[in-house]
């Protein structure tokens, strides 16, 4: 009796103290771990870096898209007329050379220039730029894959119209005009060119 109640009171304090402690199983939550912290938090970084990565590409794969279909919205007559107009302007270049290299190696020849030798190579050039014109017209502008001689003698044809006018033009600018050469030779084409790419557009390459 004596060591019974000797005891009582000591597992009475064991008690309390485990109830003021949250009992006997009772143990504090863990703290959170760092490894979930950043599972949770890689998939939001994830999520925003690829947006940022692929934002710049598809801009600008948009943009080109939006140039692509403007070009694709232009009537054809005028995408063929812009490259006619680039073939004119590759086949002035050649005009003007050619017409330089005659006239300089007449001058240095024979000292003098009169209006006949420059009419005699303002005709060479322009047919000089015929042949570069037609091959490039054909190849590029018209894409045409018909027969090549039926279609060279159509726009030799519609050329040889044009040279008439393009000499003509030329003499009066550079005679009457009082204008200088070359200023004459570019301006004659430049009224010409309409006219040719009429003439190749509905006859020549039809």
């Amino acid at each position: 009796m004596t060591v019974r109640h000797g005891t009582e009171p000591q597992r009475a304090g064991l008690l309390d103290t485990q109830a003021s402690t949250g009992g006997v199983g009772a143990s504090a939550p863990p703290a959170p771990h760092p490894a979930h912290t950043d599972d949770v938090t890689a998939p939001d970084a994830t999520t925003h870096t690829i947006p940022a990565t692929s934002a710049g590409p598809d801009n600008r794969s948009a943009a080109s898209g939006r140039a692509g279909g403007q070009l694709a919205g232009l009537p054809p007559w005028l995408r063929q007329f812009v490259k006619f107009a680039i073939v004119g302007g590759a086949g002035t270049v050649v005009n003007l050379a050619v017409f330089s290299i005659i006239i300089y190696a007449y001058v240095k020849a024979a000292g003098t220039r009169p209006l006949l030798v420059e009419q005699v190579a303002s005709g060479i050039a322009f047919c000089v730029a015929v042949v570069s014109n037609f091959i490039l017209n054909r190849r590029w502008t018209f894409r045409h894959t018909g027969p090549l001689i039926p279609h060279f003698g159509r726009f030799f044809l519609v050329s040889c119209v044009g040279l008439g006018l393009n000499v003509f033009l030329y003499t009066v600018l550079h005679e009457w005009g009082d204008l200088g050469e070359h200023l004459s030779e570019l301006l004659a084409i430049a009224c010409v060119m309409p006219i040719n790419f009429l003439g190749s557009k509905f006859w020549a390459f039809r």
